[in-house]
């Protein structure tokens, strides 16, 4: 996990604040493989509710922004991470990463951990915020 949030504040580092999503996304992803774990960039998560008949239901498709693979000699299992670039991490980030997280455990998909990992969008002094969620 230490290297995952090395290459979030390298990212940083080099981009600083102001970009979009979509931009410290592409980076990050960049670094992640740069750093040679294998990921899933815009994963698909169909998110399904089972009714009191045990009849399963779509009710839509979400994306998990980066889905990290396990890699066993990093010691790591399966990681989603939900990137954002705001002021700062509030309680819808973490609502929307336990939902993912949910309907994983929910399909049988093994994972670490959940993890909102914010680029700030205002202030230069200010570091990358990290919440782990498990």
């Amino acid at each position: 996990m230490d290297q995952i949030i090395q290459g979030a504040k390298r990212v940083y580092m080099e981009l600083g604040p102001g970009h979009s999503e979509s931009s410290y996304h592409k980076a990050f992803n960049a670094e992640l493989n740069a750093c040679e774990f294998k990921t899933t960039c815009e994963r698909n998560l169909v998110v399904t509710y089972t009714d009191s008949n045990n009849n399963k239901h779509f009710l839509n498709s979400e994306r998990i922004d980066i889905f990290v693979h396990a890699n066993k000699s990093k010691n790591i299992g399966n990681i989603v991470l939900e990137l954002k670039a705001i002021k700062n991490i509030g309680i819808n980030e973490t609502i929307q990463v336990n939902k993912y997280l949910k309907q994983l455990k929910k399909d049988d998909i093994q994972f670490d951990m959940g993890v909102v990992i914010n680029f700030p969008s205002s202030s230069i002094d200010k570091d990358v915020e990290i919440k782990i969620i498990e």
